[in-house]
């Protein structure tokens, strides 16, 4: 596998795949305002994409895959700082707890966001530190061929 920055879409619909896979962290934002099982859900949608383009397009594939990667980092942390509200709360206020969930995950949704327009265009979007640990596994994979 070839580092991400090295390659380029060859068709709009691929980057049409690497848009939905990272735009898809919206579902999962949109989920948790609607308090409703679509975070977990979401994180099928670059699965998905990263499995079907898994052997037919190397740039679709990694974006996937750092999407899926960035989505499951946001859903643990946000998992723990609910527990971790929770804890200090010791009370039934749910409601502020949204709040302050909803507030932190928003910056995050953005970063998607980003991401996503940046495909679109055919732009490449590394995560911070997420992005630099996958080129680098991918360079030590390439290498070893």
């Amino acid at each position: 596998m070839t580092a991400l920055t090295s390659l380029q879409p060859k068709s709009g619909s691929e980057r049409f795949y690497a848009f939905i896979a990272h735009g898809s962290i919206v579902l999962s934002y949109l989920g948790f305002l609607a308090g409703i099982i679509a975070p977990y859900l979401a994180l099928l949608v670059p699965l998905i994409i990263w499995m079907a383009y898994l052997t037919r397009s190397r740039w679709v594939a990694l974006n996937a895959l750092e999407a899926l990667l960035y989505q499951i980092i946001v859903l643990v942390g946000s998992l723990l700082l609910t527990l971790a509200i929770f804890r200090a709360l010791r009370t039934a206020e749910f409601w502020l707890l949204s709040v302050i969930l909803l507030a932190v995950l928003f910056p995050f949704s953005l970063g998607g966001l980003w991401a996503a327009l940046r495909a679109l265009h055919g732009g490449v979007f590394h995560y911070p530190l997420l992005g630099a640990a996958l080129r680098r596994v991918s360079g030590q994979a390439s290498s070893r061929r």
